[in-house]
């Protein structure tokens, strides 16, 4: 049970205090006047609990929850990069990481253990994401000032009954400066404590205040949040030093990553140059700043080149020392505003982020170069999506060594991190990344580097959809033969690589039912799946072929066909172009000259050309081509895969074409 005082009665003792006789152990000063003590339940109270309670703001972009935060360091994994977060600043990275590209899906994972902080100080050891998502889901957000904070340490005076102090409490921190007001708030007994003033106060952006009294600082935590509207504004000194210290890359186009590779850079005469991918400077303009009522506008004109896309009046929306929003409005009508985001890149710093560093090492082999061992050289290094690393020496008789990799954001620097077994242990740990493009990266460790350059040898370049066509000329044609599907791609080298053949494209990504080399088809124009696996791999592309049984009786020769197109007083209609009869409109003249005239029914003609040929193991082949349009998907080479004096079909992959003959 709380014990409650009269402190108007209790203050109305204090002179006659300093007249009474000391006390063994106990201080003897003049008794605090009434506007002096922190009543518990008072207005002062309440705002310096929320002023030090536990912002859980600061790191929404990690738990999205305001009710906690996470104890740092710690160490999450992002879009697939690892990043140790040491410090709030780092929580830009996993802005940048989510930024940085439109075609991704933002993830983000916490490697456990982790400890949690309520808003109450509370620190909570969580094991699983399932114990996090149930402390976010249940968690309550208390009123938390997070725009002011004390400048520590800080002390409070407590008094006994007699009004004389008995203790001095120092605090340090915000922690500390909570639990003492939950001590004054929750106490049996009240008791008596006055803060030691002068206090100084830090706003949110940098400025502080010193206070004398309770109603001074009861005042100055009130207008905090007329400070904290006024952090993110940027002064146009520091705007114009920030875009003039460095390059500036376009980090973010509206969503678009097509203006990525270009750089601006900002010069003091107020000239900006635009840089080429390739290094040149090529495209100038003009930029300068002034302070409106909506806040900094950065204005570039005179552009000649990307004027569309560059030139005009930008808000900055939000600034940093190294990163810029920008925000253009649309002079039209129903059409959204742009959004640019910068990013600053100087001169020693390598010309990409960690996420494009680890699409760059999972795109094709790298050898790598060293000055870590004698030879200098390493072999060759391919960076698998698992984390992966398979590593093939310099010389072969060594062998193939497995290791693993990851890219790292720690330190603010883009860290690579090798995991080999021995003899190459030594090339274990974290490397620094120090130059980069997708063709060459360069990472160093103290004295030591390795240099690595892509190779781009693609085991699937050789492969493709295509038609496998086969002849039959037996007596009575039904379309069905057997095929050998060790053939379909004999052209293809199959040293590093596996080729299956399934029924469904589902059986291919799975890798399940896979077909004899001897299959016989059980209808004409029969779909297969074939799926082409790098050998001791887990990489693999499908693509498709299409079976056609070929009538090769003798009506279906080159000379055959060519006479029945040509029959005078004929023609040729397309009844149907991959099962849309868009075109039977139409009549198809194939004249012996080698014109296509092709007349609709008013009499207008459109021209093209047309050719036969035997064809290489596919059959008859016919081409057209030159045709305008609205005729542009009759340009290809058809082959011939049933034939007759009135009736046609050709296909081209999977596209099938039917004609039939009108004769006068």
């Amino acid at each position: 049970m709380k014990t409650k005082f009269n402190y108007t009665l209790l203050l109305a003792f204090f002179a006659l205090l300093t007249f009474s006789s000391c006390q063994d152990e106990v201080i003897e000063i003049t008794g605090p006047s009434e506007n002096q003590v922190i009543a518990p339940q008072s207005t002062l109270a309440n705002l310096m609990m929320s002023t030090s309670s536990n912002d859980g703001t600061t790191d929404d972009i990690m738990d999205s929850a305001n009710c906690l935060s996470v104890n740092l360091p710690v160490t999450i994994i992002v879009n697939g990069i690892t990043i140790t977060i040491t410090t709030e600043e780092d929580l830009d990275f996993i802005r940048d990481v989510f930024e940085e590209f439109s075609d991704d899906d933002d993830t983000l994972e916490f490697i456990f253990p982790i400890t949690i902080v309520l808003n109450d100080h509370t620190e909570v050891v969580i094991e699983n994401m399932d114990q996090l998502e149930n402390f976010i889901d249940r968690c309550e957000n208390e009123e938390v000032i997070e725009c002011v904070d004390f400048v520590y340490p800080i002390s409070f005076s407590i008094y006994n009954t007699d009004f004389q102090v008995i203790e001095t409490v120092v605090i340090e921190n915000d922690r500390k400066l909570y639990q003492f007001m939950e001590r004054i708030e929750n106490a049996e007994q009240a008791i008596l404590a006055s803060l030691n003033f002068p206090v100084k106060m830090v706003y949110a952006n940098g400025e502080t205040v010193e206070v004398h009294n309770n109603q001074e600082l009861e005042r100055v935590i009130n207008e905090a949040e007329d400070m904290c509207d006024q952090e993110d504004d940027c002064d146009i000194d520091e705007v114009d030093e920030y875009l003039m210290e460095c390059y500036w890359k376009i980090f973010r186009y509206n969503g678009d990553d097509h203006l990525r590779p270009y750089h601006l850079a900002f010069l003091e005469n107020g000239q900006l140059k635009v840089i080429n991918p390739d290094g040149s400077t090529s495209i100038y303009g003009t930029w300068n700043t002034r302070e409106t009522d909506d806040g900094i506008v950065l204005k570039i004109t005179e552009l000649n080149a990307f004027n569309e896309n560059l030139s005009g009046e930008w808000l900055i929306e939000e600034c940093d020392d190294d990163r810029f929003k920008l925000v253009r409005e649309s002079d039209i009508a129903g059409t959204s505003d742009t959004t640019m985001v910068l990013k600053q890149r100087c001169e020693d710093e390598p010309d990409c982020s960690a996420q494009e560093i680890k699409r760059y090492l999972k795109d094709c082999s790298w050898y790598a170069g060293t000055n870590l061992n004698s030879s200098g050289a390493l072999g060759k290094f391919n960076f698998a999506e698992d984390g992966t690393l398979t590593m093939e020496d310099s010389n072969p008789a060594s062998g193939a060594i497995t290791g693993t990799w990851e890219v790292a954001l720690t330190d603010y620097a883009i860290k690579l991190i090798l995991d080999l077994p021995a003899p190459y242990d030594n090339f274990s740990g974290y490397w620094k990344v120090y130059e980069c493009d997708d063709n060459r990266i360069k990472v160093i460790r103290e004295n030591h580097y390795i240099v690595f350059e892509k190779e781009c040898y693609n085991p699937f370049d050789c492969f493709e959809n295509r038609d496998v066509v086969i002849c039959e000329d037996g007596v009575e044609f039904d379309g069905i033969a057997t095929f050998n599907l060790n053939e379909v791609y004999d052209e293809c080298s199959n040293d590093d690589v596996e080729v299956t053949f399934h029924l469904s494209e589902s059986e291919a990504h799975n890798n399940d039912n896979a077909l004899p080399s001897e299959y016989t088809n059980t209808n004409n124009q029969q779909p297969l799946w074939v799926r082409v696996t790098l050998a001791g791999t887990t990489r693999y592309e499908v693509f498709f072929a299409v079976l056609y049984v070929e009538d090769c009786s003798d009506d279906c020769t080159e000379e055959m066909i060519d006479s029945y197109l040509v029959e005078a007083n004929c023609h040729w209609v397309p009844v149907a172009i991959n099962s849309s009869n868009d075109f039977n409109g139409y009549d198809f003249y194939f004249n012996a000259n080698q014109d296509l005239v092709i007349k609709d029914s008013n009499g207008n003609e459109t021209v093209g050309t047309w050719s036969t040929n035997a064809g290489t193991g596919t059959g008859v082949v016919i081409s057209i081509s030159q045709i305008a349009a609205p005729f542009e998907p009759f340009n290809k080479d058809w082959v011939v895969v049933e034939c007759g004096a009135e009736r046609m079909i050709l296909v081209n992959d999977n596209v099938e074409l039917i004609i039939e003959r009108e004769c006068l």
